[in-house]
């Protein structure tokens, strides 16, 4: 299953001369098709109408969907090759590939390997396991680092034994601290410089 652009290319039957999507399904074709309803989980559900054809890719038989929105009028085009499965089903499964995708860009994302860009599913999952390996391995070492470092590192995880905190400063450190701060003299009085004095006549 995938969604193919207009300019895809099929062929009506094996051999036959190939054509473009838009021209093997037209949108008058997807607007006289069945009904379909679409739900989602954080908007209100849509509704499509789609008509499907037998066309050949690569020499095999895949089935043709093209759907039309009845609010909006955007024009879809999918290519399936469950040619038996329903086209309730083949709608459904197709409306949720890009929520698939978008969890393929987080896994590579989370991996730091964004650079790959195709609609190659095989190519697609060849690129995302070794991405999925290396998000596990850091997943697997941060949660042997979680709550303490490696032995290496004894003296500095988090768990086990705090040293004893020192009580308080004793009470000879005290009294001599004490004793210290009594040994300065102050200024004798008669050192200090006498201020300025108004004679007590010129006062009165």
């Amino acid at each position: 299953m995938a969604e193919v652009p207009v300019n895809f290319r099929v062929r009506d039957k094996a051999g036959a001369k190939t054509q473009r999507a838009d021209a093997r399904l037209r949108a008058d074709d997807a607007r006289g098709g069945t009904r379909h309803r679409i739900a989602h989980r954080t908007v209100r559900a849509s509704f499509w109408r789609a008509a499907t054809a037998a066309v050949w890719v690569a020499d095999r038989e895949h089935t043709r969907v093209a759907a039309i929105n009845e609010g909006t009028g955007e024009m879809k085009y999918f290519l399936s090759n469950a040619t038996t499965a329903s086209v309730t089903r083949v709608l459904a499964v197709a409306f949720r590939r890009c929520t698939v995708e978008h969890w393929f860009r987080l896994g590579k994302q989370e991996a730091g390997l964004m650079g790959y860009e195709g609609r190659n599913y095989t190519g697609l999952i060849r690129h995302l396991t070794p991405s999925l390996i290396v998000l596990g391995f850091v997943a697997t070492r941060t949660e042997r680092l979680r709550g303490g470092e490696t032995g290496a590192d004894g003296g500095t995880g988090v768990p086990g034994a705090e040293p004893a905190v020192p009580s308080g400063v004793p009470p000879s450190a005290r009294r001599a601290r004490g004793t210290a701060h009594q040994r300065r003299d102050p200024v004798p009085p008669e050192a200090q410089h006498p201020g300025r004095q108004v004679p007590q006549e010129t006062a009165a």
